[in-house]
């Protein structure tokens, strides 16, 4: 994690984070594996392996995936509303469903 930085028309700014910071806990930390070992990564593997349960299984991560994507879809259309079907999984504006398409890359 880096420092804060203030930037003013499009310049970097040097401030004095330290009447903001005074116990000096922002900047650059350092990765303690054995605090972070038991986090995301390590507990999904441990899922797959059946060993234990994830905090984000699948069933809650889809589903707030789907709706963050379908957000970002709707931040295209300002002031209109979009309407989704969650049977067939598309929009009833067929100008929204063409960011549901993509081109797959080959393997």
């Amino acid at each position: 994690m880096e420092t804060p930085r203030l930037i003013v028309d499009g310049k970097y700014q040097e401030i004095d984070i330290s009447k903001y910071d005074p116990d000096g806990k922002l900047g650059n930390t350092v990765n303690d594996y054995e605090r972070d070992a038991p986090k995301h990564y390590h507990q999904f593997v441990s899922a797959c392996l059946g060993e234990e349960e994830a905090s984000a299984p699948f069933s809650y991560a889809a589903r707030l995936t789907e709706t963050i994507l379908l957000g970002v879809i709707a931040g295209r259309f300002p002031n209109k509303t979009l309407h989704w079907n969650n049977e067939i999984a598309m929009f009833k504006e067929a100008d929204a469903n063409t960011y549901l398409e993509g081109v797959n890359r080959k393997f």
